[in-house]
């Protein structure tokens, strides 16, 4: 007789886009390969939204009244810091564990190393001799190059190219379809702007941006 593995129970921090994509885009299809995860709701403080079914799953206020032993949450913030906070005070603090998430279309090195909390979504490709820390967030279809470190609570935007010998810093927000050149560093804190070529490193507290409004032609001429 075949044992089947028992599903592990998860809390959704957030009832908004971030989280119902984790929601709908990666626990559904880890779920479609291996019933792994069984949702016993979100978690948010808004009050408006208690009592509410959101893509199936119920909003059960801003504390989850259970025993938290075994059960894991995660959180799709994009904020870093809102959701760092979420992560350590209202999930770890509070006895649920934090789950990382990542989805069955990503493709990585057998060395893989990452820490707990990381969430990475679909077609994401990942070299060797990668480290991503805790709390991290990976979009759709980015590429993460060769002898790379990213920190804790980062953010890494849809389509993003990061080649070899790159550091990324904790708290992080690197936009959508950012390009790295080779081992340049980003410190912690910085925002690296939509569109943007890396070209140099990034001190701490920084953003760069080099995609400025263009204007093609005026609708009034």
């Amino acid at each position: 007789m075949i044992k089947r593995k028992k599903m592990k129970k998860i809390l959704i921090f957030g009832a908004g886009g971030g989280s119902q994509e984790i929601l709908r885009v990666i626990i559904e299809d880890i779920n479609k390969l291996h019933s792994t995860w069984e949702v016993l709701g979100y978690i948010d403080p808004d009050k408006s939204l208690k009592g509410k079914v959101i893509a199936g799953y119920k909003v059960l206020g801003a504390r989850y009244k259970g025993d938290p032993s075994g059960i894991y949450g995660t959180c799709g913030l994009i904020d870093n810091s809102t959701r760092a906070k979420i992560i350590e005070e209202e999930i770890k603090k509070a006895g649920f564990q934090p789950a990382s998430l990542v989805h069955p279309s990503v493709i990585c090195s057998s060395d893989f190393k990452h820490g707990e909390g990381l969430v990475m979504f679909p077609s994401v490709r990942i070299s060797y001799n990668v480290e991503i820390g805790n709390g991290v967030i990976v979009n759709y279809n980015s590429c993460l190059g060769h002898d790379l470190r990213i920190g804790d609570n980062s953010f890494i935007g849809p389509s993003v190219t990061i080649t070899g010998g790159n550091y990324i810093g904790s708290n992080c927000t690197i936009g959508a379809g950012s390009v790295f050149l080779p081992g340049r560093k980003v410190d912690n804190n910085a925002v690296v702007g939509a569109g943007t070529i890396v070209l140099t490193n990034v001190e701490m507290d920084t953003m760069v941006m080099d995609m400025p409004r263009k204007i093609e032609r005026s609708k009034s001429n």
